[in-house]
């Protein structure tokens, strides 16, 4: 199968060369997730069971092919751009909040990834954090609902992957 994605947005243009390197290397790892059949087969059983639909064994490379990375501070979505402002509102009022990393919506093509993500990254100079949003949101891009119940799911996958979110 060719691999065409994931691939940089214009959505959310991700200015920092840095934060390119750490997503060339996330890429890279969440594709080599695709040669491991028992991660896809749990990508498959949890997408299918959360989605209520018939998945094709396809799915976890189809989402990667699709998706197309933003950085979520410098979106024009007005959606991803009153959630960051809901979120970042959340954390001065309660610094023990946990922002969420990265979004997306159920069926599109879109993630957005938070700077304070790609800031973690750099810090531990790995891509660790950015495989782990690419995995997740392509469940999300697979068609797995945004609900707090498969939120927990989604744990399957991440210990399918050996990428713990």
């Amino acid at each position: 199968m060719s691999r065409r994605g994931p691939r940089p947005g214009t959505d959310g243009p991700i200015p920092k060369d840095e934060y390119l390197v750490i997503l060339s290397l996330a890429s890279t790892k969440a594709w080599a997730l695709n040669e491991k059949s028992s991660f896809i087969q749990v990508f498959r059983e949890t997408v299918a069971k959360f989605s209520g639909k018939d998945v094709p064994p396809t799915i976890y490379a189809d989402s990667l092919n699709k998706m197309v990375i933003n950085l979520a501070e410098t979106s024009r979505d007005p959606l991803v751009i009153a959630f960051v402002k809901s979120e970042d509102e959340a954390k001065t009022k309660d610094p023990s909040h946990k922002r969420v990393p990265a979004m997306s919506k159920v069926n599109g093509s879109n993630i957005w990834i938070r700077e304070f993500s790609f800031a973690e990254s750099l810090r531990a100079k790995d891509a660790k954090q950015q495989v782990a949003n690419i995995i997740h949101e392509a469940a999300h891009l697979a068609g797995a609902p945004d609900t707090p119940l498969f939120e927990y799911a989604l744990d399957r996958i991440h210990d399918a992957a050996g990428y713990p979110r």
